[in-house]
């Protein structure tokens, strides 16, 4: 069957224009760089192979159950193709699943619709699905190894089957599966099916509704981590698509989640938990002891790329080793013959290795990865040498369990100027669990640092933006790094033993990073937002992005020199009136506001949202913490500061990034 057999409509759509150019497989693994792709499975690539392969009673067996998941799901009906609609062709895709040990336990056949023919606002709307992090079930893991909390694993079958969808979509019937009463006919879909676009976002939402049914809440932060608490038992459900771990204290809770599970889908349990995401999970209960490895998967990357039986290697990158664009290819000889090494594929066989059990090759691969576009010789060897290492290494696991007290403790670094392109950074962090890693990352920085201090800040805010709850964004002026590292020693002071997460960003006093870094912000669902500096013609666009948008502004309570002030910038009317309402409802009863010269717009401005807001609270205003200064010249500003040295204030509200400055010194 094919669509030309359901096609009603007299009109005939013209051929679309093809490339004539004759395609050929790319030869990618040419003997010159010594490189072997080896297939360790035969799995069929078409219908065809599948009938014809020595494995052709077991593929058939797997289609017929795919096909009675199919109906049982009561995934589409027989109807006739309406004029002007289209039906989405789909084919079978087959695959041998194997245990840790790399044997085949299930042959297994996926009916999957060609999704790349749909067509946005027609076909399918919103896409997105969520999965759980990494990092989330590593989290969990180490807690259940520290509590000795029961770990048990289910699979959903045909998971994405379960899905409702809502638009009106159309498939030819699967190949060796046509109804011969009704070969004319197309499937007009019910539920969701493999392949298509929204799919996976719909089967997400099924299980969301249904789990939430049976009393499970998500988990703050983490959308695919849902806990349900009854007295003194508790359970946590991780979902990874359609691979479910049940973590909880209480047998008899998880027992009767495995029979609410079983009667609202059609699920396989799995018993105790040991292989999930390719990842191996050794327990020692005596011990409290939970270890992960990938050594099974870490022997098919070897044997894919050449490399079991090469040298066993010390270190993931050698000492001293420099990369850069310089070493890239620079004749189209050379070029041509790195486009046959598997450079991107062995990249991305190594960064799954480093996101789930291995962060000691996390710079290497933060190095090596910045160059798939066009890598050279060197760097290929920094790739090889680091499948080397792993060779060597293959069989070292995550260990967690021995603490005697159940507490992170981060670590952060920065090396500074690294990158020899673009001057940039290197950030990298380590958060530690139990006993063992629970969450890293090396990378790159965003931005250019302009001393080592400053790359550090970096490196520590952007660690914890990483494993804190609320986020908070920092906005800094073009200031030294004296005051920087003072104002960011006023935050952490303050923020310690907190849910707080700090994003530092640097204005340098330039309205279009003003705008990008809050833009940035806002699209990070940041929460909190300090600013020590912004440009009169960026107050208004900072109004309509953070006030009106009900991100709060988060305050400095504890800065240099024990000083307990707080320094936020604006020029306007509402946002002087909003600040002071907010400085007032925490309990602030001095708050000095400096602007400029009150002759100026932007100083009357706010200097009546001040008062304003100060009247609206039943309050006086006392001029003696109302200073004008020409914000221009700090030492001026100095001079009209020290009124307020006697008798401090408990906030300053100011508006420009030298009134701050000034400020700090005069305090």
């Amino acid at each position: 069957a094919n669509d030309n057999d359901h096609e009603t409509s007299v009109e005939v759509a013209a051929e679309p224009c093809r490339s004539t150019r004759t395609r050929t497989t790319p030869d990618w693994y040419d003997p010159v760089m010594s490189v072997m792709l080896v297939d360790n499975t035969d799995d069929p690539a078409t219908y065809e192979e599948a009938m014809m392969s020595p494995d052709s009673n077991k593929w058939q067996e797997a289609m017929k159950s795919e096909i009675g998941s199919m109906y049982e799901n009561q995934v589409w009906t027989l109807v006739d193709l309406p004029d002007g609609r289209k039906a989405v062709e789909n084919k079978w895709i087959f695959k041998k699943k194997t245990d840790a040990d790399g044997n085949v336990t299930v042959y297994k056949a996926r009916l999957v619709a060609k999704g790349f023919r749909q067509i946005q606002g027609v076909d399918y709307d919103e896409t997105f699905s969520p999965v759980a992090k990494l990092k989330s079930v590593r989290i969990m893991l180490a807690i259940a190894a520290y509590y000795d909390y029961e770990i048990w694993q289910m699979d959903v079958k045909t998971a994405f089957l379960n899905g409702d969808i809502d638009e009106e979509l159309y498939m030819i019937q699967p190949k060796g599966f046509v109804d011969p009463k009704d070969a004319n006919k197309v499937c007009k879909l019910q539920r969701s099916i493999y392949g298509l676009k929204q799919a996976s976002r719909s089967w997400n939402q099924r299980f969301d509704k249904v789990i939430k049914s049976f009393g499970f809440i998500q988990t703050y932060g983490e959308a695919c981590i849902y806990k349900k608490v009854s007295g003194s038992s508790v359970a946590f459900l991780i979902l990874y698509v359609d691979d479910i771990l049940l973590i909880g204290n209480d047998v008899d809770l998880l027992n009767s989640v495995k029979e609410y599970l079983n009667n609202s889908f059609s699920m396989k349990d799995l018993g105790e938990a040991a292989y999930i995401l390719g990842i191996k999970i050794y327990r020692d209960r005596s011990k409290r002891q939970i270890s992960l490895s990938q050594s099974t998967y870490l022997d098919k990357v070897l044997k894919r790329f050449g490399m079991e039986d090469s040298k066993k290697g010390f270190l993931p990158m050698l000492p001293n080793t420099t990369l850069s664009k310089t070493q890239s290819p620079t004749s189209a000889e050379d070029r041509e013959r790195m486009s046959k090494t598997p450079y991107a594929s062995a990249i991305g066989s190594l960064m799954y290795a480093m996101l789930c059990t291995r962060p000691d090759i996390a710079y290497a691969v933060s190095l090596t990865s910045r160059y798939q576009s066009d890598p050279g010789v060197d760097h290929w060897t920094a790739v090889k040498n680091i499948l080397k290492y792993l060779r060597r290494t293959k069989d070292m696991v995550l260990s967690y369990g021995g603490d005697e007290q159940l507490v992170v403790n981060g670590y952060t670094d920065a090396s500074w100027n690294t990158d020899p392109d673009d001057s940039k950074s290197q950030s990298g962090y380590v958060f530690i669990l139990n006993g063992a890693a629970v969450s890293w990352r090396s990378a790159k920085q965003s931005v250019v640092a302009r001393s080592s201090t400053e790359s550090e800040y970096m490196a520590a805010a952007r660690s914890l933006k990483s494993e804190s709850i609320m986020e908070i964004g920092v906005v800094f002026p073009d200031i030294d790094d004296y005051y920087r590292s003072e104002i960011l020693k006023g935050i952490v002071d303050q923020s310690e033993g907190k849910n707080y997460s700090v994003t530092v960003a640097f204005s340098y006093n330039s309205p279009k990073m003003e705008r990008k870094i809050i833009n940035d912000f806002v699209g990070k669902n940041v929460r909190g937002l300090i600013i020590d500096t912004c440009q009169p013609e960026n107050a208004d666009y900072f109004r309509k992005n953070v006030l009106e948008r009900n991100i709060s502004n988060v305050f400095i309570e504890h800065c240099p020199e024990g000083l307990n002030v707080n320094f936020l910038a604006f020029d306007n009317y509402k946002s002087y009136y909003y600040l002071t309402q907010k400085l007032l409802e925490k309990g602030y009863e001095r708050i000095a506001v400096v602007t400029g010269p009150w002759r100026l717009p932007p100083a009357y401005s706010a200097i009546k949202g001040y008062e304003d807001a100060l009247k609206s609270k039943g309050k006086e205003v006392d001029e003696a913490l109302v200073v004008h200064t020409d914000s221009s010249k700090e030492s001026s500003f100095r001079e009209t500061m020290q009124q307020l040295i006697k008798n401090p204030p408990q906030a300053v509200i100011t508006p420009s990034e030298s009134i701050l400055k000034g400020a700090l010194e005069a305090f």
